[in-house]
Parts: C-alpha cells; sequence; structure tokens
C-alpha cells in the first residue's frame, strides 16, 4: 500500500508497524479504534508521508527482502 498511498492505516498485525513513522495504527480485533484511525487517517494532512514511505521503501524493498532469505538459505 505504501507504493501508492500517503494514507496508511494497520492494526498492529506486524512487528514493528507501529514504528513507521506516518502510518495510522490500532490494536488489532478492535472495530472501533479502526473506525476510528481511518476517520484521523482522512483527516490528516499526510502529504509529508509521501516523502518517508518511499525513503522506507527504498531500504525495504522486495528484492532485498529475496536476497535475506537467499542468504540465509545458502549459508546452511
Amino acid at each position: 500500500m505504501m507504493f501508492q498511498n500517503s494514507k496508511i492505516v494497520s492494526t498492529k498485525c506486524a512487528g514493528g508497524i507501529d514504528k513507521i513513522k506516518g502510518v495510522f495504527v490500532c490494536e488489532t480485533e478492535d472495530v472501533n479504534a479502526l473506525t476510528h484511525a481511518m476517520e484521523k487517517a482522512l483527516d490528516s494532512n499526510t502529504d509529508y508521508c509521501r516523502v518517508l514511505f518511499d525513503k522506507l521503501l527504498e531500504v525495504k524493498s522486495i528484492d532485498g527482502f529475496v536476497g535475506k532469505i537467499d542468504s540465509v538459505i545458502y549459508e546452511k
């Protein structure tokens, strides 16, 4: 989603998601919290998030992830 949007809402479903600046995060299995996070994202100016997300995506690319998997597999 970060590739396309500057308004990102997520539950705390993945480790570290709450550490990503600009992502609106709420508790899992909480409809009210998710609704609130979505409303907050829609009401917020998130233009600055595009730059933050692009910088993060430079580091956390699919190629980089696959490379890490390869290095673990071929170390053994």
